[in-house]
């Protein structure tokens, strides 16, 4: 459900890769994508998680 730009030597190579995807394949990764949005996995990138995580390194700064 990802396209890692890191898996290209440059924009246009990831843009030609884009531009030529075959429907299947955009498919694909559109039922991946949503697939992961509704799977356990995805919790660790919520708005909750993120607030929590900010908190905690917030308050340690402040024993600190």
């Amino acid at each position: 459900c990802f396209i890692d730009f890191r898996d290209f030597n440059t924009f246009d190579e990831m843009y030609d890769f884009l531009k030529n995807m075959s429907p299947e394949q955009y498919m694909k990764y559109l039922s991946s994508i949503r697939n992961f949005l509704n799977s356990k996995k995805a919790h660790k990138l919520s708005m909750d998680v993120w607030i929590n995580t900010l908190k905690k390194s917030i308050l340690r700064l402040n024993v600190n």
